[in-house]
């Protein structure tokens, strides 16, 4: 290992836009999807959208290096999409995307029925049809592609105005982006996480997927099941709670429709009207809309009727009270299926009466670990020279494998060493 780095995480999926836009220019190219994406820029979203007036009927390099690239597809259905083969290649390799990068693909049906789409029936059965004769070797595929698409959850116009549909496909995104562009700082030196995370991951029977290797796997992986669960986490002060939750949090983040993480549930309660002011920001870390909270009964009825048919990731990390509970996660069914509450306490006892699902301790860190942690500290790299390896021993059997002490202690004795 090189002294001069520590990593935990493994490779990820990085993109280059936020969101791909596949549409047909002659349906929507000056009305709908030009004015989502302005709405989406406006926002800040990175947005990759083709709008050359010719094309050729091969999908260039380029554009479907551009959808690998997105971590959002929005696919426009309109009543002309299937008439052109080059929507139909773009949406096989969004398609693709979806099942091998994880890609979040979200469907709009604009002035079409899916169940046309979903069957290959009405103008995009006709459209296929003209494309038999000359691209008879795609045509299975198209079918398949628009199949897969049509039955993913989406926005059908309807009767709707365009503007709130536009509306409302922007707060997606946006909640999207917030669960996934943003991962929580975990540590400097995260030292230790990814053996307490193999430990969450053996002895937790709702936040992974059970196999016989352990491996961080992709989104599309997780079986998670459907019901609402909650785990809590506890141990003394500075053994590592908030620094799991963290990494924890990091790591199946992705599959939820909607997250938050609340650092520090005891100290911000304390303030005036704290618990009210952290209900405020359960719900905008969530539905990203700001929702006054005058008191706790309005803001428990809020949060259960808002967030009752959303998939969340809740974490509140450092709760000492009971009423914090009450008031942030009262009950399994403020949730939508396949939500999943994390609480960090030093208190098992609170995690009892609040009737949680699972509940783990956490200990300190085995000697190798609590080694290599104190030396980052203290010497800047992954383990003393012999010079100093008697000093860290000791150092770190007095600190007994606590995280905290031996951060503390390693960056009081911090020693330059003599090369």
């Amino acid at each position: 290992m090189d002294s001069s780095t520590v990593t935990t995480e493994p490779p990820t999926f990085k993109w280059n836009y936020d969101v791909f836009l596949s549409y047909r220019g002659e349906d929507t190219r000056t009305n709908f999807t030009s004015h989502l994406d302005m709405a989406l820029r406006q926002k800040g979203v990175n947005v990759f959208i083709d709008d050359k007036l010719e094309r050729g009927e091969q999908i260039s390099e380029t554009l479907f290096k551009s959808i690998q690239e997105a971590l959002i597809s929005i696919v426009i259905f309109s009543q002309n999409y299937a008439s052109s083969s080059w929507c139909l290649d773009e949406l096989v390799n969004i398609i693709e995307c979806k099942k091998s990068k994880d890609q979040i693909v979200l469907p709009v049906f604009y002035k079409v029925n899916p169940s046309d789409i979903r069957k290959q029936s009405g103008s995009f059965g006709e459209a296929l049809a003209k494309h038999q004769a000359k691209f008879q070797t795609k045509i299975q595929i198209w079918r398949e592609a628009l199949t897969t698409a049509a039955n993913l959850s989406g926005w059908d116009l309807g009767t709707r105005k365009e503007a709130d549909l536009i509306g409302d496909l922007v707060k997606k995104v946006l909640s999207t982006l917030n669960c996934t562009c943003t991962p929580l700082y975990v540590a400097k030196y995260p030292v230790g996480i990814d053996s307490k995370l193999e430990y969450m991951k053996l002895r937790s029977h709702n936040l992974f997927r059970k196999s016989n290797k352990f491996h961080y796997q992709m989104q599309h992986e997780y079986e998670f099941d459907t019901s609402v669960y909650m785990v809590g986490i506890y141990g003394i002060g500075g053994i590592g709670k908030t620094t799991l939750a963290k990494a924890l949090y990091n790591k199946i983040v992705g599959q939820f429709e909607g997250c938050c993480f609340l650092s520090n549930v005891r100290e911000a309660s304390k303030q005036f009207n704290g618990l009210a002011q952290l209900q405020e920001s359960l719900l905008y870390e969530i539905l990203m809309v700001d929702l006054k909270v005058v008191n706790l009964d309005r803001g428990i009825n809020i949060i259960r009727n808002r967030l009752c048919s959303k998939k969340v990731l809740i974490v509140l990390d450092n709760v000492d009270k009971l009423e914090q509970l009450e008031a942030l996660v009262g009950g399994h069914d403020w949730f939508g299926k396949g939500s999943r509450i994390i609480v960090t306490t030093r208190n098992k006892h609170l995690l009892f009466s609040h009737g949680f699902d699972e509940i783990h301790s956490i200990v300190g860190l085995n000697e190798d670990k609590a080694i290599e942690l104190f030396s980052w500290h203290a010497f800047k790299k992954n383990s003393p020279s012999s010079n100093y390896l008697d000093l860290s021993k000791r150092a770190t059997s007095y600190c007994k494998g606590h995280p905290l002490a031996l951060v503390v202690l390693g960056s009081f004795l911090c020693i330059p060493e003599i090369k």
